[in-house]
């Protein structure tokens, strides 16, 4: 993939829940975390994107500073610079994380159960420090985890249902290692998927509607393996994809809107992998809706579309994948999907969006919902 203006694009639009590399290109971040990362991840009305010279901008929602911006306003309209020297951005509900150029993860925003990791919690409109050696991070429903270049996973914030994989319930103001190998993370609402280095994939947390894969609905303290020769993963708010390295996609979880794509499951939930389709490269999930990649390029969702995220104006909710509606004109790099919005770049450096824009999340300037692919971030590149 060549080189990309906005190297990072996250975007935070409902309740949900991605490193000392500026300017590198998909490739070179690979080769450093064994992880190919996507440009775009998502989360709750607010939008960050870093560009190739680790300029990071925002905007959308920040009532309580989580564009860490230092102040605390009810939204930005128009793009603001947060930061500079920053390599990777994660955002959670209210909260937001930068891990620097030095490998240091700061945290801003709300600071509920002390999901900010600094042994307090307050409200931080401008980030404060929380770790070294940090190379990803991942946010869900005020909890957070972050992975060191060692390969250790570290976790903070709520922990009812045992999400923090501790082997507790017992919710922590300060980060705690717990579980080692770590190549790659994906939080949900409340659960959590890890990738392993040797391509394991470990889940732990609610199982409620059967997230965690476990062919059960029993919450997990301590993460249980579920997959092996896995090549991603990702979490939506409560249900999970897992593609493995032969391009099968695998869903489980919750199903009310056909996020699983599993078709003739009449919206049943699942609590065990089940086959969704084959020749997949690469995957994205939102709170409710989910994405994929054929080998063909073609780009299908499935789930939730009642923000016109997938397609139209028909606000429907999609059991079978069907192609999301993007400029058939416009091949496009790479996409993600927002909490309730999708989002791709195009190879000539383009943004496009659709879906739900009611505090300015998806960077136009507007608060108009859009319904067809709109190209956004016009005026800072």
């Amino acid at each position: 993939m060549k080189k990309i203006k906005l190297l990072w694009f996250l975007v935070l639009i409902f309740a949900l829940t991605g490193c000392d590399l500026v300017d590198l290109t998909p490739n070179q971040l690979l080769n450093e975390t064994q992880v190919p990362i996507t440009p775009m991840v998502s989360s709750t009305g607010s939008t960050f994107y870093l560009t190739s010279s680790g300029q990071v901008w925002g905007v959308g929602r920040n009532e309580v500073g989580q564009l860490g911006i230092g102040t605390q306003t009810t939204k930005e309209l128009n793009p603001v610079l947060v930061g500079e020297g920053i390599r990777y951005v994660s955002m959670g509900i209210q909260q937001s994380y930068f891990i620097k150029t030095d490998g240091t993860l700061w945290g801003s925003g709300k600071n509920e159960a002390g999901v900010l990791g600094n042994a307090d919690t307050t409200n931080q409109p401008t980030p404060v420090f929380i770790a070294s050696d940090v190379v990803l991070v991942d946010t869900g429903e005020y909890f957070t985890a972050y992975v060191t270049s060692s390969g250790e996973l570290w976790t903070m914030g709520y922990n009812e249902s045992g999400q923090l994989a501790d082997n507790t319930q017992v919710s922590r103001w300060l980060p705690k290692k717990v579980f080692e190998n770590v190549k790659d993370i994906s939080l949900g609402y409340s659960h959590m998927l890890i990738l392993t280095n040797g391509n394991e994939v470990w889940a732990v947390g609610k199982n409620n509607f059967g997230q965690l894969g476990t062919s059960n609905t029993t919450n997990q303290l301590l993460p249980v393996k579920i997959a092996e020769d896995v090549l991603a993963i990702a979490a939506g708010a409560e249900h999970s994809l897992v593609l493995f390295n032969d391009g099968t996609l695998y869903s489980t979880g919750y199903n009310f809107y056909g996020q699983l794509g599993i078709s003739g499951s009449n919206y049943s939930n699942k609590s065990s992998l089940t086959l969704v389709t084959n020749n997949v490269t690469a995957i994205s999930a939102g709170v409710y809706h989910s994405l994929f990649t054929k080998a063909t390029g073609d780009l299908l969702g499935m789930g939730s579309n009642d923000s016109a995220q997938l397609r139209g104006t028909s606000f429907a909710k999609y059991v079978s994948p069907t192609v999301v509606h993007y400029l058939s004109w416009q091949n496009y790099d790479t996409f993600f999907a927002g909490s309730s919005q999708t989002f791709f770049l195009t190879d000539d450096d383009r943004v496009f969006a659709l879906g739900l824009n009611s505090v300015g999340q998806l960077g136009d300037g507007t608060t108009t919902w859009r319904t067809e692919s709109t190209e956004v971030f016009l005026d800072l590149f």
